[in-house]
Protein backbone atom coordinates (compact mmCIF):
# COMPACT_ATOMS: atom_id res chain seq x y z
CA UNK A 1 0.00 0.00 0.00
CA UNK A 2 1.39 3.55 -1.19
CA UNK A 3 -0.99 6.21 -0.42
CA UNK A 4 1.63 7.92 1.24
CA UNK A 5 4.13 8.24 -1.57
CA UNK A 6 4.39 11.47 -2.47
CA UNK A 7 7.22 11.37 -5.50
CA UNK A 8 7.54 8.87 -8.01
CA UNK A 9 10.37 9.67 -10.75
CA UNK A 10 10.91 6.85 -13.21
CA UNK A 11 12.16 9.45 -15.72
CA UNK A 12 14.95 8.45 -18.15
CA UNK A 13 15.14 4.11 -17.80
CA UNK A 14 13.63 3.28 -21.13
CA UNK A 15 10.21 2.05 -19.36
CA UNK A 16 7.36 0.44 -21.59
CA UNK A 17 4.21 -0.88 -21.90
CA UNK A 18 0.69 1.14 -20.79
CA UNK A 19 -0.47 2.40 -17.32
CA UNK A 20 -4.13 1.60 -16.38
CA UNK A 21 -6.18 4.14 -16.70
CA UNK A 22 -7.28 5.04 -12.61
CA UNK A 23 -3.04 4.46 -11.85
CA UNK A 24 -3.06 7.59 -10.12
CA UNK A 25 -5.77 7.16 -7.86
CA UNK A 26 -3.90 4.76 -6.35
CA UNK A 27 -1.35 7.45 -4.45
CA UNK A 28 -3.59 10.38 -2.93
CA UNK A 29 -0.73 11.95 -1.80
CA UNK A 30 1.43 12.03 -4.52
CA UNK A 31 2.71 15.60 -5.24
CA UNK A 32 5.61 14.78 -8.31
CA UNK A 33 4.59 12.37 -10.80
CA UNK A 34 7.70 12.01 -13.32
CA UNK A 35 7.36 9.34 -16.35
CA UNK A 36 8.99 11.26 -18.81
CA UNK A 37 11.73 9.90 -21.55
CA UNK A 38 10.53 6.38 -21.29
CA UNK A 39 8.48 3.92 -24.22
CA UNK A 40 4.97 3.83 -22.42
CA UNK A 41 2.47 4.07 -24.56
CA UNK A 42 -1.35 4.11 -24.90
CA UNK A 43 -3.45 6.31 -23.28
CA UNK A 44 -2.15 8.63 -20.42
CA UNK A 45 -3.73 7.70 -17.01
CA UNK A 46 -6.48 9.87 -15.99
CA UNK A 47 -5.58 12.92 -13.80
CA UNK A 48 -7.67 13.67 -11.29
CA UNK A 49 -6.62 16.53 -9.13
CA UNK A 50 -10.03 15.98 -7.09
CA UNK A 51 -8.51 13.03 -5.75
CA UNK A 52 -4.50 13.90 -5.68
CA UNK A 53 -4.90 17.19 -4.27
CA UNK A 54 -1.25 17.70 -4.08
CA UNK A 55 -0.27 17.04 -7.26
CA UNK A 56 1.79 19.98 -8.46
CA UNK A 57 4.30 18.28 -10.95
CA UNK A 58 3.15 15.91 -13.77
CA UNK A 59 6.29 15.32 -16.30
CA UNK A 60 4.79 12.55 -19.00
CA UNK A 61 7.15 13.89 -22.30
CA UNK A 62 8.80 11.84 -24.42
CA UNK A 63 6.72 8.96 -24.43
CA UNK A 64 4.51 7.00 -26.83
CA UNK A 65 1.35 7.75 -25.18
CA UNK A 66 -1.40 8.06 -27.87
CA UNK A 67 -4.23 9.93 -26.25
CA UNK A 68 -4.76 11.23 -23.31
CA UNK A 69 -6.80 10.24 -20.18
CA UNK A 70 -9.76 12.26 -18.84
CA UNK A 71 -8.48 15.31 -16.23
CA UNK A 72 -11.39 15.84 -13.68
CA UNK A 73 -10.96 18.91 -11.80
CA UNK A 74 -13.78 21.62 -12.35
CA UNK A 75 -11.90 24.31 -11.27
CA UNK A 76 -8.19 23.35 -13.03
CA UNK A 77 -6.10 25.73 -11.44
CA UNK A 78 -2.36 26.13 -13.05
CA UNK A 79 -1.27 28.37 -10.37
CA UNK A 80 -1.73 25.48 -8.24
CA UNK A 81 0.10 22.68 -10.57
CA UNK A 82 3.02 24.50 -11.03
CA UNK A 83 4.56 22.23 -13.58
CA UNK A 84 2.23 20.30 -16.48
CA UNK A 85 4.06 18.66 -19.16
CA UNK A 86 1.85 16.19 -21.05
CA UNK A 87 2.89 16.24 -24.46
CA UNK A 88 2.47 13.81 -26.94
CA UNK A 89 4.90 12.52 -28.88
Amino acid sequence: NLTLLESLSVANNSLSGSLPSDFLLHFPNIAIFDLSNNQFSGTVPELNFTTTLNLVDVRLSHNRFTAMGAVSEPEFSVEKHKTVSLKLD
